[in-house]
């Protein structure tokens, strides 16, 4: 491989310090974007799969992207901080047209 190949071929995965078995860490869900899941390090594959077990009991590998360290203090998920709720979307003021298809 060229050198600039071996630069960019991940290089974004050093950022991330690993994780110890037996860490809280947050997970990021998968739809919704937010960090709001809480889980337990089980296990790890290299440097980037990590196996979690979540409070329901269920057991799940997540890359390390996904995965934040829990801060301190934190015993369950009623306990994350609530993100603001968005707000509603802006629409336009211009009266709408009336569609009429049945006439000619």
């Amino acid at each position: 491989m060229a050198t600039a190949d071996l630069f960019s071929y991940g290089g974004h995965d050093d950022n991330l310090k690993g994780l110890a078995i037996g860490n809280e860490v947050l997970v990021q869900d998968v739809k919704t974007k937010r960090w709001d899941k809480l889980a337990t390090v089980l296990d790890t594959s290299g440097r980037r799969k990590y196996q979690l077990r979540f409070p329901s009991g269920r057991i799940l590998w997540r890359n390390r992207r996904y995965i934040r360290q829990a801060p301190h203090g934190l015993q369950n998920e009623s306990d994350l901080p609530l993100e603001p709720e968005s707000k509603a979307l802006r629409r336009s003021c211009r009266e709408k047209r009336s569609l009429n298809y049945y006439t000619s």
